[in-house]
C-alpha cells in the first residue's frame, strides 16, 4: 500500500516539477527500477546532448544537490529508512553522477560553476575527466560485448550514449 503511494507520488512529481531528486528518492522508496532507470537515463541523455552538466546545480532540489555534493551520507540516510531503496539509488545515480562529473572536470577551467568541485590543475582535470569518460564508456558498452545488444543486461549509463561518449574521447587525444 505504501509503495503505491509512494510511486504515485513519485509520478505526480515528474509530471508536475523537474525535481529529479525528489523522483529518484520516491521511486527508490517505492522499489520501481523502471522508473528509477527512467529518470535516470533521461538526466544522461540531457547532459551528453547538450554536452554539458544538466541541470545547473542552482536548479536542482535539495535531495539532488545532497546526492551530487554528498552522495554516501545521503545514501546512507535512506539506508536507515530503506535498505533496498538505497541500494537502487546508489547503483543508479552513479551512471548519471558520472556523466556530471566529465563535463564538471571539462569545463571547470572555461566555466565559473555553481557547484563546488575539486580544483585541480588543467593536466589533472584531463586526467581525472578521461577516467570517468572511460567508466562512462565501459558502463553504456556493457549490454553490447560481442557485438551483440542484450537487454538483460542492466547498466547504470544508457547504451543510447555510447556514440556521443566515443565523440568526447577525441578531446583527450594527441594532436600533433
Amino acid at each position: 500500500m505504501l509503495t503505491k503511494r509512494l510511486k504515485k507520488y513519485a509520478d505526480f512529481l515528474t509530471e508536475t516539477t523537474a525535481e529529479y531528486g525528489n523522483q529518484l528518492y520516491y521511486y527508490c522508496r517505492a522499489h520501481n527500477v523502471q522508473k528509477i532507470r527512467g529518470v535516470t537515463n533521461m538526466l544522461v541523455s540531457l547532459c551528453v546532448v547538450q554536452s554539458m552538466a544538466y541541470p545547473p546545480f542552482s536548479q536542482h532540489d535539495p535531495i539532488m544537490k545532497a546526492l551530487l555534493t554528498s552522495p554516501m551520507q545521503t545514501v546512507a540516510r535512506l539506508d536507515r529508512v530503506d535498505h533496498v531503496a538505497a541500494g537502487l539509488m546508489s547503483t543508479y545515480f552513479s551512471g548519471y553522477a558520472t556523466i556530471r562529473k566529465i563535463y564538471d572536470l571539462r569545463d571547470q577551467g572555461l566555466l565559473k560553476l555553481d557547484v563546488d568541485v575539486e580544483q585541480l590543475r588543467p593536466i589533472g582535470r584531463k586526467k581525472a575527466a578521461a577516467a570517468a569518460l572511460a567508466a562512462a564508456i565501459v558502463s553504456a558498452s556493457d549490454s553490447i560485448h560481442g557485438g551483440l545488444y542484450d537487454d538483460t543486461i542492466d547498466s547504470v549509463v544508457p547504451v543510447d550514449v555510447l556514440l556521443s561518449l566515443l565523440g568526447e574521447t577525441l578531446v583527450f587525444l594527441n594532436r600533433k
